[in-house]
């Protein structure tokens, strides 16, 4: 979500806000999807060797206290 939220952002005027150039905000994207494809596997795995709806009733418990 993260992810798509700041794609829409950056051509939006984010860039010229926080005075980004092309290079830093490619940065930024890269960071986030990095991030996605690190935790994307280990959490995959995580949910399949055990229940799929705890895993996702805690990454939705855990989200707005990362983003702190």
């Amino acid at each position: 979500m993260d992810r798509v939220n700041i794609a829409f952002a950056m051509p939006g005027g984010m860039n010229a806000d926080l005075g980004m150039d092309a290079t830093m905000a490619g940065l930024a994207g890269g960071i986030f999807f990095f991030g996605y494809l690190f935790l994307q596997i280990p959490g995959g795995k995580r949910a399949a060797l055990g229940s799929g709806k705890k895993f996702i009733a805690w990454s939705l418990i855990s989200w707005p206290r990362c983003r702190r």
